[in-house]
Parts: structure tokens; sequence; C-alpha cells
């Protein structure tokens, strides 16, 4: 029990740097204006709804990495239940994907199929580490 709790925790703790540095280069590539508050939400609308693609596409990437990445370190460090450890240690990708997709204003069709994908990725994340070989995951 207490393995499988550690192994939801190293989980959360690798889902979170991967997202901070997936982040932190897509900030390098992309800065945002000067003059735009985080409070300010109808400047940070309007910075969003012309937001760069790549920029979108380096969030998504950073979601879904984090997702994959919690569930599969959850599933595979886990002593019982891998697949079901898995999936609690990617919850918190989920709950961190929509509380994104909350605050900021962005497009809903965006933000519906990132929340797909990182549910897609935390499954796909918790039958891999769940296996014993990757290999026999697709037999």
């Amino acid at each position: 029990m207490l393995r499988s709790l550690s192994a939801v925790i190293a989980g959360v703790i690798c889902s979170g740097l991967t997202f901070m540095i997936v982040t932190t280069i897509a900030r390098s590539i992309y800065t945002r204006p000067e003059g735009i508050l985080p409070d300010d939400k109808e400047a940070l609308a309007d910075y969003l709804s012309s937001q760069p693609t790549g920029e979108k596409l380096f969030l998504s990437v950073s979601l879904i990495l984090s997702a994959l990445f919690a569930s599969y370190i959850a599933a595979r460090i886990s002593d019982m239940y891998k697949f079901w450890i898995g999936l609690i240690g990617g919850f918190f990708m989920v709950m961190i994907t929509v509380s994104i997709f909350l605050y900021l204003p962005y497009d809903k069709g965006y933000a519906a199929i990132n929340i797909l994908l990182v549910f897609l990725m935390i499954a796909l994340g918790a039958k891999l580490g769940s296996t014993k070989s990757i290999g026999k995951a697709y037999k």
C-alpha cells in the first residue's frame, strides 16, 4: 500500500517536472508581450486569441507528455493494482489541465481536445506501465 502511494507521488512529481520543462522551453521561444498581467482577463483573452500555433502546440505536448509520464511511472512502480494506480497517478494531470482551461480564456474546442487527449494518454500510460514488458501491451 505504501509503495502504491509512493508510486502516485513519484508519478505526480515526474509529470510536474515534465510540464515545467516543456513550458519553460515554450516560454523561451514564445515570449509574452509586455504589459499583460495575469489578472487582466481582457488583455489575456486578446493575446490568447492571437497566440501562435506553435505555443499552443507546446502547451498540448506538455500536457500530453506529463499525463503519459504520470500514469506510466505510477503504474510501473506500484506493486498492486498497477493499472488503477496508474490512472490515479495520471488524474493529477486531469485536474491541472481542467484548471488551466477554466482559468485561461482558451477556445472551448481546443480545451476539449486537450482534455480528451490527456485522458487517452493517462489510459495509455497506465496500460503500458502495468504490463511486464511494453511489447506485450498490444498482444
